[in-house]
């Protein structure tokens, strides 16, 4: 994602049994091994150790429950030291991670190994990993960092990387020696644990019994936290216990944690006259700037002796920020005693008095009191995480989930769940503190030093500007408040004696922290040039999407401009076209090359919108530009595949989405045929193991250019669950947690990246919305096994639009925005809306300009692509299928049945291992023929069984077919689309379907690197990677087939109750069926 330069690192797990997993393919067609950095191994834990759990939300053991009715996620297994289990509160200008039991500091164990080292972040900071809070901009400036990508840039000045403030929402509670805190005996509270996070609320909660070891009673503990939603400079926590059993004796404390003040240093601290306490900080390197926590207790109960208040020390890393306030309290058996704490926290970035600020609003909340507080706190998240603002893949009769499709649930919670990771760190427009972007992990980690890359323009903003346009600003004011250093940054002289960029030209930095000038972390020329034209591109979107003209003329056209200025210099004229050289593109396996083609096409892209804006506002044109935007040198293959960069050879590995992000959301490609043949081609090329926004694009591109198949839900699947952390549903930056067999890379969590890319499948992909083309374009499409999907409430225009889909037609309401920074351009009139469909040929995009008025709903057709055979008469094709052993995550069973030969199943072992498909509602008949796309990776042995039962002990109980598997080499010299494995099977004899189709593979011929591994008696043998086979596409021929579409045929427009559009002539619109025409950057 964002370390450009994976630099080889040692393990953080110390001298452990290595089992090497090389997870290469059996042959080099797909490119060498998978993550060409590291080798790949095992972590194999000491005898005596715990490991880690299986944190996927596809194990077995499922770490959380959901409560679909009210959107809280609930865990009973309390665990601490471990990452994942860790969760943020924030809101956009404050935030915190807590621990898994309380709202405490937490930092992370290793589990594996006695003498391993600690588990840390990784680049660059690889500093420990650990609980984390901090304030929004509050950015440190160090020399150097312990990673970087060009170290000669060190002499330019600091590094700016985000500092950490004392953990502030801990209220702990003491009896004797024993402390409930993250170090407790956790087995004296598993009986009775419930942690709960509530979405709708914005609320965690915990609620257990807890059993001090040594005592005859026992006490009842419910902890409830939230940062403040509304209040920005609020957070607050409340406790409360009764005792069971007798009375007892304690010990309440408010703490303020200093270990998670990491890159910053004391100002001063100490206790108020009233219940107050407070510390002032300083993040490393900035003494100008000071930040304040200060935190008011409430112990006025009955219970606590408020005269026995005394200052607690504690641990705190040598920095001697931690401090506590502590009372004496006598808990009576059977009554509740409730403590609470009120901290307000402020920086000098925003507050020139923040030390005032901080204290007036903690006493405030203080004065509120509780029930006040959060009230308003709750009721501003249930408006931000209403029903009609998070898409819903439920039954809008029953308001059910579908039955039996796990995978759908997990679906709709992460849909849940990533709007409200994004929501959190972000504030609205005009409070005055929406200016400082978001991280890759918010503010509640400190993963890749807290700062800003390409993630928060590329990935995060569009979802959130779609749905939620007055919370996107933040992502843009970001970018303009560092356009003055972009200035600067082309005008240093190591820069002029590469390019003579004019005075004005922009060039942003890769990483930005406070300041956005070049550093050794975050080069501005001679690395990742695409930053300039995601922030540029960006800027466009929000106008389309908000129709805001005076902040994007006084606000984002100067930045857009110098950008402009920039991306023009940097285009060489070379041969007919226009080169850019020592560039890399966002796949960072492959860096400094030249002719990146995502980079050459948002270039093209940008400047054609520059020029249009211009046009558009009597502004003179720059004739260069529109030349240069027609002709950059994006360079092909003899197949006609576009190279990612000039000089690709067949074997490289592509580390994320690249050029695929030219389908979406650049637009950029001619023609269908052209876009198809090179998702094709890329989609072979990722890496499976991460990082986790790619193959949101893939589901997206997939169902706009598929010609049959359902693969884009398969996508979907890929894109997500696999990177979705039990039991908080936090995306993981990596699909393998375990950075030794992943290739050595410690995933970001929360990796707010790949949240931003999941919450783009469903508009993008399924409804299908462009931006970008002048008029609201959709393109809508619901493959097998959706069958319903409520489109988050978005925006376009300055228009509000209400999206209902079901297998073949889709409803369409035109509502009032209601948003302030959004105006409509159409107000009082119809709006033209553009359909797309694909022409018969499936080559073409075919138009149609409908009209729709305010509050009126339109039902339109769906592109029912994928009711359209692969295998001509294949009787699996989406239909469900399913297995009961372990697949390797994001390669799920039904990827077998998906028709599309490019997503697989692949099992976790090369064991004797079964799909299930289920072929219930196909027509009983005679089957003919099997087919199987295996894929590189080709199984010893495959059996196939037809059977209507159901408790087969093996499937040698069905008579099965055992079917003779002859693997073939697999060119690899030519950049060419994938030619697999095949094998075809004619079947002789009478074999009948049934309602269940049974696989079953076995073994893998040649699967992985070989490695030596030594017998006590001195044999040596080797051993393969141990992994399962590829099953990419596996069709069972009949003799009369099966129609997809069955049952969806009746459900016509009239009864989903909408009005057929009616086409109009509308030249703006280019109405009615006129097919694409080439135009350069794919806009009309």
């Amino acid at each position: 994602m964002a370390s450009p330069h994976c630099k080889s690192s040692k393990s953080a797990h110390g001298a452990f049994l290595l089992l090497f997993l090389l997870l290469g393919l059996c042959n080099l067609a797909l490119g060498a091994d998978i993550n060409p950095v590291l080798k790949k191994f095992i972590t194999v834990p000491d005898k005596d150790m715990p490991g880690y759990p299986e944190w996927s939300v596809l194990a077995k053991k499922n770490l959380s429950s959901w409560d679909d009715g009210n959107w809280v996620l609930s865990s009973t297994e309390p665990m601490s030291g471990m990452f994942p289990v860790n969760h943020g509160l924030s809101n956009g200008y404050i935030g915190v991670a807590v621990a898994d039991i309380g709202p405490y500091f937490d930092i992370d164990r290793n589990m594996t190994n006695h003498n391993g080292s600690q588990p840390n972040e990784g680049w660059p900071l690889f500093n420990v990993r650990q609980t984390f809070g901090t304030i929004a901009d509050f950015y440190a400036c160090v020399p150097e960092l312990p990673g970087s990508n060009y170290p000669e840039l060190l002499q330019l000045g600091c590094e700016s990387v985000i500092a950490g403030i004392p953990h502030f929402m801990g209220l702990k509670l003491a009896v004797g020696d024993q402390v409930y805190d993250v170090d407790m005996d956790l087995d004296s509270i598993k009986k009775e644990f419930l942690a709960d996070v509530d979405f709708q609320k914005g609320i965690y909660a915990w609620r257990t019994t807890w059993s001090p070891r040594g005592l005859n009673v026992s006490l009842d503990i419910e902890i409830t936290s939230f940062v403040h939603r509304l209040r920005a400079n609020v957070a607050g926590t409340q406790l409360q216990v009764t005792a069971r059993g007798g009375d007892v004796n304690c010990t309440i404390i408010d703490i303020f944690d200093g270990r998670s003040a990491v890159r910053s240093n004391l100002g001063e601290k100490g206790l108020s006259n009233n219940s107050s306490m407070y510390v002032s900080l300083h993040p490393d390197g900035q003494p100008n700037v000071t930040a304040w926590v200060v935190s008011t207790a409430n112990v006025s109960n009955g219970f606590t002796d408020e005269s026995s208040r005394r200052t607690v020390t504690g641990p705190d890393n040598g920095n001697n920020m931690t401090i506590g306030q502590e009372w004496n309290v006598h808990l009576v058996k059977g009554k509740t005693a409730v403590f609470e704490k009120f901290v307000g926290i402020a920086s000098t970035d925003k507050f020139p008095n923040a030390g005032k600020t901080a204290s007036e609003e903690s006493s405030r909340a203080f004065r509120d009191g509780w029930d006040t507080v959060i009230t308003t706190h709750v009721e501003e998240w249930k408006e931000l995480m209403a029903a009609h603002h998070i898409t819903s893949y439920r039954d809008p009769v029953t308001g059910r989930l579908p039955e039996n499709e796990t995978s759908i649930e997990k679906i709709q919670i992460a849909a849940v769940a990533d709007a409200y990771y994004l929501l959190q760190n972000l504030q609205s427009a005009g409070s005055g503190l929406d200016d400082a972007g978001v991280a890759v992990g918010g503010l509640t980690s400190d993963t890749y030093g807290g700062m800003l890359f390409w993630d928060q323009d590329f990935w995060m903003s569009p979802s959130i500007l779609a749905h939620w346009p007055n919370y996107a600003r933040q992502f843009l004011l970001a970018r303009v408040k560092h356009l003055p250093q972009a200035q600067l940054n082309t005008q240093a002289p190591y820069v002029q004696d590469a390019y003579k960029f004019p005075q004005g030209a922009a060039l942003y930095s890769w990483t930005a922290g406070k300041y956005g000038n070049a550093t050794a972390t975050g080069p501005a020329l001679n690395y990742e040039y695409h930053i300039n034209s995601d922030i540029g591109l960006a800027a466009f979107w929000y106008r389309h999407v908000t129709g805001d003209e005076a902040f994007f003329k006084e606000k984002l056209w100067p930045m857009v401009l110098a950008i402009g200025y920039a991306v023009d210099t940097l285009l060489i004229k070379d041969g007919n076209g226009y080169s850019i050289h020592n560039m890399t593109d966002p796949d960072e396996f492959h860096n400094n090359n030249k002719n990146g083609a995502f980079t050459l096409a948002s270039f093209s892209r940008l400047l054609t919108l520059i020029n249009q804006y211009e046009e558009e506002n009597g502004l003179p044109v720059n004739k260069s530009w529109v030349h240069k935007a027609a002709n950059v040198n994006i360079r092909k293959a003899e197949s006609n595949i576009t190279l990612e960069y000039e000089g690709m050879t067949n074997n490289a590995t592509v580390k994320q989405a690249d050029v695929t992000l030219m389908i979406h959301p650049l637009n950029f490609y001619p023609s269908l045929m052209e876009q198809w043949e090179n998702l094709l081609y890329y989609d072979q090329k990722q890496s499976p193991d991460g990082p986790a926004m790619t193959h949101a694009i893939s589901a997206i591109a997939m169902n706009r250019m598929a010609k049959s198949g359902c693969s884009a839900f398969t996508r979907q699947i890929k894109a997500q669950l696999p990177h979705l952390r039990a039991p908080w549903y936090q995306m993981s930056e990596q699909a393998n947690d375990d950075q030794n067999s992943n290739g050595g890379v410690r995933p970001s969590l929360p990796f707010l990246t790949g949240s931003g890319g999941s919450l783009q499948i469903p508009l993008f992909g399924y409804l299908g919305v462009t931006w970008l083309k002048g008029n609201l374009t959709i393109r809508p499409a619901l493959p097998a096994p959706l069958k319903y999907l409520q489109i988050a409430d978005f925006y376009a225009r300055g228009n509000r639009f209400r999206a209902s889909m079901n297998s073949t037609h889709t409803n369409i309401t035109r509502l009032p925005a209601e948003v302030p920074g959004l105006f409509d351009a159409f107000k009082h009139r119809p709006m033209p809306l553009i359909i797309e469909t694909r022409n018969t040929t499936g080559r073409d995009i075919l138009k149609t300009a409908y009209s729709i008025k305010m509050k009126q709903t339109i039902t339109v057709a769906n592109d029912m692509y994928w009711k359209e055979l692969t295998v001509a008469d294949n009787l699996l094709q989406c239909q469900p299928t399913f297995s009961e052993g372990q697949s390797i995550a994001g390669y799920p069973p039904g990827a077998a049945t998906d028709g599309d030969t490019g997503t697989r199943w692949q099992p976790l072992t090369q064991n004797a291992s079964n799909i299930t498909v289920d072929t219930s509602n196909v027509p009983f008949q005679r089957v003919v023929q099997l087919s199987f796309d295996w894929g590189p990776r080709t199984p010893t042995t495959a059996r196939v069984a037809f059977t209507n039962r159901t408790n087969l002990a093996s499937i040698w109980d069905a008579n099965p077919i055992v079917l003779p598997i002859f693997p073939r080499a697999l060119p690899n010299d030519k950049v060419a689309l994938y030619e697999g494995n095949t094998t075809v099977y004619n079947i002789t004899g009478d074999h009948w379907s049934g309602k269940h189709t049974i696989l079953e593979v076995e073994g893998c011929q040649g699967c992985g690197d070989l490695v030596p591994l030594k017998l006590d008696n001195g044999t040596t043998f080797w051993k393969d990677d141990g992994l399962g086979a590829y099953v990419g596409e596996f069709a069972a021929v009949g003799e009369t087939g099966v129609d997809l579409v069955k049952g969806s045929k009746e459900v016509t427009a009239d009864e989903r109750q909408g009005v057929k559009g009616e086409v109009v002539d509308d030249q703006e619109a280019h109405s009615s069926a006129l097919a694409d025409s080439f135009n350069p950057s794919g806009m009309e």
